[in-house]
């Protein structure tokens, strides 16, 4: 079977439903963070879970896209939507807020600096020993830059960039599988428009 530019396998390929998988999980997690406002310790439970799955599906880097991560990036590059992935890429550079120490984040920033200052690895905090280390203040400025919405924002960009992707290329499929069985749009749309007698 022909399959131009990948698409149709690309499609339902076992790293498009992980990825799908780990949407599901993405989105139950933050409706689950709107409950948790009288409980502190299950509301910072559940956002740092959402960071560190924001830091391992949505932050790549644009050089270090592979077709073989499960993240936007490389589930776009499969599927063969540059267009999207530079615009999702454009958005995650986007500048979201300042620490108290003046230093810019853009979402990608924020989650990374989250996941991997103060989650999955606790740095050293003592500017006197290591002068690109990052205070523990700033870890209290990046939860209320993201508690301010942009933690919101970013998940719908992620699960609207994918449903985005995915629709396109349900639709290319379609048209392929057209042209496949008619030989083109246009003939399977003057089939379409025939006026066929009845058959009774």
């Amino acid at each position: 079977m022909d399959n131009p530019g990948g698409r149709i396998e690309t499609c339902w390929s076992p790293a498009v439903r992980a990825l799908e998988n780990n949407l599901t999980r993405l989105v139950d997690r933050s409706a689950r963070l709107c409950e948790f406002g009288e409980d502190p310790l299950s509301w910072v439970t559940y956002f740092e879970l959402i960071v560190v799955q924001l830091r391992a599906i949505a932050c790549e880097t644009q050089g270090a896209t592979s077709k073989k991560n499960f993240t936007v990036q490389g589930i776009l590059t499969r599927l063969g939507e540059g267009e999207l992935k530079k615009h999702f890429d454009q958005f995650m550079n986007t500048s979201i807020g300042r620490d108290r120490f003046g230093r810019q984040y853009s979402y990608r920033d924020a989650v990374k600096t989250l996941a991997d200052k103060f989650i999955c690895h606790y740095d050293n905090y003592d500017e006197t020993e290591n002068s690109n280390a990052i205070p523990i203040e700033v870890y209290m400025d990046l939860i209320a830059i993201l508690k301010a919405g942009a933690l919101e924002c970013l998940v719908g960009k992620v699960v609207d960039t994918i449903r985005q992707a995915m629709n396109h290329n349900l639709e290319t499929f379609k048209k392929e599988l057209i042209c496949r069985l008619f030989g083109s749009q246009e003939e399977y749309e003057r089939i379409l428009n025939i006026n066929w007698p009845r058959a009774d």
